[in-house]
C-alpha cells in the first residue's frame, strides 16, 4: 500500500478506519511480531497525506501496554451517546422522505429505552417497522407507532440485537465486571470499597451509574439484555 495508492490519486487525501482495533492483538500473539504496529506506526509518522481512525470498545488502560508505543502520536477522542434532538432525529427521519410514523411519545420511550445509544435507536426502529409491516401488510403507512408498539418488538430486537450484547457482555466487560453486575442484578451487597474500582470502570464504560447511593444501569435496553443473560 506504501506509496502505491497515493500514485493512482495524487493530491488526494485517504482515510484508514480500523474497527476494533484491539483485534490487532490476537494477530500479533499468532505471529510473534509486531510488525503490524510498525507498518501503522510507519503510516502515522511518514505519511502526511494520510489519517487513521483506530475505533474500539476498551479504554487505552485495558489494552496491552506495547500499544501506548505505537500510538504515542495519536489524540484520544471519546464518544457517547447521541443528543436527545439528535436521536429523535435520526428515529424519524433515518432516510430522506421517510413516512412520518411515529407519535412524540413513541419517540420518547424509544429515546428512554436506548439513551439515545445509535446503534439500539436503529435496531428498535428497524424491528418496529418490520413489526408494523407484518402485522398491518399495506395498511402500515396508515398505522401510527405506538409505545404499545415498542414494547412488542423487544424480544425481536434482543435476539436480533444479540451479537451486539454478547460483544459488550463477553468482551466488553472483562470477568470481575461481569461478575459486579451479577452481584448488582441479583441484588447482593456491593458497596464495599473493594468494589469502587470495578464501579468506577463500569460508570467509564457507561453501563452503569451512580445517583447518590442507588446504581442502576445507564441504559434500559442494554439492562434487559443482561438479565436475559444472566437468568440464561
Amino acid at each position: 500500500m506504501d506509496g502505491i495508492i497515493e500514485n493512482i490519486a495524487p493530491g488526494k487525501r485517504f482515510l484508514l478506519c480500523l474497527d476494533e482495533f484491539e483485534r490487532l492483538q490476537e494477530v500479533i500473539a499468532v505471529i510473534n511480531s509486531r510488525a503490524p504496529l510498525n507498518f501503522l506506526r510507519h503510516i502515522i509518522q511518514d505519511r502526511n497525506t494520510w489519517t487513521l481512525l483506530f475505533s474500539g470498545s476498551h479504554t487505552l488502560d485495558e489494552i496491552e501496554t506495547y500499544w501506548s508505543d505505537y500510538l504515542i502520536n495519536t489524540r484520544s477522542v471519546r464518544i457517547s451517546y447521541l443528543e436527545t434532538s439528535e436521536a429523535a432525529e435520526l428515529i424519524k427521519y433515518p432516510v430522506p422522505e421517510f413516512p412520518d410514523i411515529y407519535l412524540p411519545e413513541t419517540v420518547e420511550r424509544i429515546i428512554y429505552w436506548t439513551r439515545c445509544q445509535p446503534f439500539l435507536v436503529q435496531l428498535l426502529c428497524s424491528e418496529l417497522v418490520e413489526y408494523l409491516n407484518r402485522t398491518y401488510g399495506q395498511n402500515s403507512l396508515n398505522i401510527k407507532a405506538t409505545p404499545n408498539h415498542v414494547d412488542a418488538i423487544f424480544d425481536q430486537a434482543l435476539s436480533v440485537g444479540r451479537p451486539y450484547f454478547n460483544e459488550l457482555w463477553t468482551n466488553t466487560l472483562n470477568q470481575e465486571q461481569r461478575e459486579y453486575i451479577r452481584k448488582l442484578v441479583k441484588g447482593e451487597d456491593i458497596a464495599v470499597k473493594e468494589y469502587k474500582k470495578i464501579e468506577n470502570k463500569l460508570i467509564e464504560k457507561e453501563i452503569i451509574k451512580r445517583e447518590e447511593d442507588k446504581i442502576s444501569f445507564q441504559v434500559p435496553l442494554i439492562e434487559r439484555s443482561i438479565k436475559q443473560k444472566i437468568q440464561e
